[in-house]
């Protein structure tokens, strides 16, 4: 039963022209970027001076406390020798096999740019 859903995905990616994705965070967890809320996500680890990772990277945090936001989300959100993965790769090639895939992601690492991927649209924004 799983095996035939596969195949019917892969029959309906690859007969599409037209593709709309939408990743979140689970999509760069191969590349070593932390998800938030897994056992081992951002959330699990430890923040700063007694506040949760959660609460550093609230908009309230940063207006009373940005030098502790900064010192966290540099120590703990930049990932910059990370690597885009197949994932990543597997919608860009869809791009370089002339389909018109929009990917629609939380994520604010850049990687589906980095993989080759025009056409983004990051719901939080970027750090890259």
């Amino acid at each position: 039963m799983i095996n035939d859903n596969i195949e019917q995905l892969k029959s309906i990616i690859f007969d599409s022209k037209n593709l709309c994705v939408f990743t979140g965070a689970g999509i760069s967890v191969p590349s070593g970027i932390s998800d938030f809320r897994s056992t081992e996500g951002l959330y699990s680890q430890t923040g700063i001076e007694n506040y949760s990772p959660e609460q550093i990277v609230s908009h309230t945090f940063f207006m009373h406390h940005s030098d502790l936001f900064y010192s966290f989300y540099k120590a703990k959100m930049l990932y910059q020798d990370a690597k885009p993965n197949e994932a990543h790769c597997f919608f860009a090639e869809l791009e370089n096999q002339r389909k018109n895939v929009m990917v629609v992601t939380q994520n604010i690492d850049g990687r589906h740019q980095l993989s080759g991927s025009t056409k983004v649209a990051e719901l939080h924004g970027s750090h890259t």
